[in-house]
């Protein structure tokens, strides 16, 4: 009898967990070279005094280029160390939170380029891209992400930037609800199509005036 690997149970369960029937089958897609991802652009606002959080023992750091190894190998990351070397070449910042030498969360900002793929846009000095935001599955719900957040808002706003610009994939649960936690402005829904690389384009599918991701019980505001 064919038993599975721990590690190869562990990717099924966190891909059974954090992901949607719909999502599973959009994943599945990629698999032949088609790639359909609806998302919201947000913006966030984060002007004002600084917040104070408990790290509980967590260390708030910048990578550098020799801690690439280490999280290209973090179970479940989305890239490989050639791309983590790539964008630090690309003058991008990696934070992450760290107890005893051992990252358990991390993100990436770009400050020149809205570089989610379909965008591309160039970036005003008083604005940030945040993304590929990334927890241990150990960890996750443990509360990472909100002191990630809160420690690189506070390290941004002290830089100078005013907007910290993101996506967030509409069919991905855990993040549509942290994003909706945070207070982000929802500017635009859009499609992102890349089939067989013979189209790569996003497309504006709704524009949004003051909207905010709510919670689904919320009938009267919801953007969904």
């Amino acid at each position: 009898m064919t038993t599975l690997h721990p590690q190869l149970l562990e990717k099924l369960h966190y891909k059974l967990r954090y992901n949607s029937w719909p999502r599973l089958f959009v994943n599945t897609l990629k698999r032949f070279g088609i790639t359909i991802l609806p998302y919201y652009v947000f913006y966030r606002d984060i002007t004002g005094p600084p917040k104070q959080s408990d790290l509980e023992g967590y260390e708030f750091v910048e990578l550098t280029a020799v801690d690439m190894p280490l999280i290209a190998t973090l179970p479940l990351v989305h890239n490989n160390e050639q791309t983590y070397q790539l964008r630090l070449k690309n003058k991008q910042h990696c934070y992450a939170l760290r107890q005893h030498d051992e990252v358990f969360a991390f993100c990436w900002m770009d400050p020149f380029h809205f570089s989610f793929k379909g965008e591309g846009k160039l970036l005003q000095d008083d604005e940030a891209y945040i993304y590929d935001i990334y927890t241990m599955p150990l960890k996750r719900g443990h509360h990472l992400a909100p002191k990630l957040n809160a420690c690189y808002t506070n390290k941004l706003r002290a830089e100078g930037i005013r907007t910290v610009i993101g996506v967030v994939d509409t069919m991905n649960l855990p993040s549509l609800n942290y994003v909706r936690k945070i207070g982000c402005q929802v500017q635009q829904k859009k499609l992102y199509l890349n089939i067989f690389g013979l189209i790569n384009k996003s497309i504006v599918l709704e524009v949004f005036a003051d909207k905010y991701l709510t919670s689904p019980a919320d009938k009267q505001q919801s953007i969904t």
